[in-house]
């Protein structure tokens, strides 16, 4: 049986035993996640998220098909923020992984021949988004991924 559906029965049934000493009252409400609780989590990590987005908007880039590059970024960017965004399940995991794949193209740019990134961008990305992966795994207490 799923987890959620035991937790609304048990609630259910301490509701209906009319015990006065149930430190919480049974409501419709208290049946939802609050989401206060939820989007207050992840408001840091969404704060560093649009600041690595500063970041790249900063970068200076030189070769062919740069706008290209920098609008695939930037949808890793946005997919790690919606992920934690979400109100009815914020995913962490999967921004973390939108992330390490935003860490993974930075690091591809910087090996390609063109569009490229010199040594100095490419190193307050990649830290960027290390520290953002740190933070939103500290906050989801998962444990982070390993950095090569």
């Amino acid at each position: 049986m799923n987890r959620k559906l035991l937790t609304v029965a048990a609630l259910v049934m301490l509701a209906a035993c009319g015990d006065t000493n149930t430190p919480f009252e049974v409501t419709s409400d208290s049946l939802e996640p609050s989401l206060a609780y939820v989007a207050a989590d992840f408001t840091a990590s969404v704060e560093s998220i649009e600041a690595l987005r500063t970041t790249l908007d900063g970068v200076t880039w030189t070769g062919r098909n740069t706008d290209r590059s920098i609008a695939g970024l930037n949808r890793k960017l946005d997919g790690a923020r919606d992920k934690l965004t979400n109100v009815r399940k914020a995913a962490p995991a999967d921004a973390i992984q939108k992330l390490m794949d935003f860490r993974a193209k930075v690091i591809a740019l910087r090996d390609a021949s063109k569009p490229t990134l010199s040594q100095r961008d490419t190193y307050l990305l990649i830290s960027g988004a290390e520290a953002v992966i740190l933070e939103i795994a500290l906050a989801a207490h998962i444990d982070p991924p390993v950095f090569d």
